[in-house]
This record gives C-alpha cells, structure tokens and sequence, in this order.
C-alpha cells in the first residue's frame, strides 16, 4: 500500500490528482479535473450523492456526502463569480467609452476657451448653473479616476 501513497503524492506534487476508477488508478491534471461540471467531478471520483448513500454502513459516507455537496456548492459559487466578472468587464468597456467621450469632450471644450459658462447669477437660466455643476462634476470625477496609457496616433496604448 505505501507504492501507492508515494504514487499519490508524487503525482499531488506534480499538480496531477490519482483517482481508482474501473480501470484502476488514473492520473490526471487537478486543473483538467476540475474544469469539468459537478457531476463530471464526482462521477469520476465515485462520490455522486447517490452512490454515496449505497455505502450507509460505512460511516465514511457521511464525510464523502458532505465533500459532494461541497464540491456542487463551489461550483455553483464559481459558475456564479465567473458570470459576475463577465459581466464587471462588460461594464468596464461602457464605462471606459463614456470616459473616452467625456474626455474628449473636456479637451475640445478648454481648447475652444468655452469650458466656463456665464456666472449663473449673470444667466437668467436655471440650466446654466446646473450644466456649470455637471461640467465641474464630471472633470472631478474624470481626475479621480486612475491614469490610462494615452493612446498614440495608430490607436496603440
């Protein structure tokens, strides 16, 4: 038996992981295991809920059902984490684009010298004082955000 402990963690150290199937041991990449559903997962290790629960006189089955609910439940966790950064990423890209105009917007702005509206109290019009506060507003907001390479003529950071 302790062949086969050093096979095990021989293999372990070599970021593969040894499992007993009806073919005998089989040696795989952790990172190929895991990239498989739940299901894949414990029907390759022999932990299905439901073969589990044919093991009942084995206490072991109870520490073997709660992995199979575990490794369901991370994967649930991973699926949901992977969707989330999909989807921040997808933000980011609107977000950069609106970013992108209203710098440009800035910068053609202060180059024409018309970036400064009339003093609302020399403006009749309430819209004036508020575009003035949203101009503001968004040049502040423009500075706090972190520095990006500027991009050169041929569309290169």
């Amino acid at each position: 038996m302790s062949d086969i402990k050093q096979l095990i963690l021989e293999k372990r150290d070599e970021g593969k992981v040894v499992y007993r199937s009806y073919e005998g041991l089989i040696s795989v990449p952790l990172e190929q295991l895991i990239q498989q559903p739940a299901d894949g997962i414990l029907y390759d290790l022999n932990r299905l809920e439901e073969v589990v629960l044919t093991f009942i006189d084995d206490p072991k089955w109870i520490n073997d059902f709660a992995v199979a609910l575990t490794i369901r439940a991370l994967k649930n966790r991973v699926a949901s984490l992977e969707t989330d950064l999909a989807q921040a990423r997808a933000d980011a890209v609107v977000l950069r684009g609106v970013n992108d105009a209203a710098d440009e917007l800035l910068e053609v702005a202060s180059l024409r010298g018309d970036n400064e509206l009339p003093h609302p109290a020399d403006d009749p019009k309430l819209w004036t004082a508020r575009m003035q506060d949203a101009w503001d507003e968004l040049a502040n907001a423009l500075t706090a955000l972190p520095e990006r390479p500027k991009e050169s003529a041929d569309g290169q950071a």
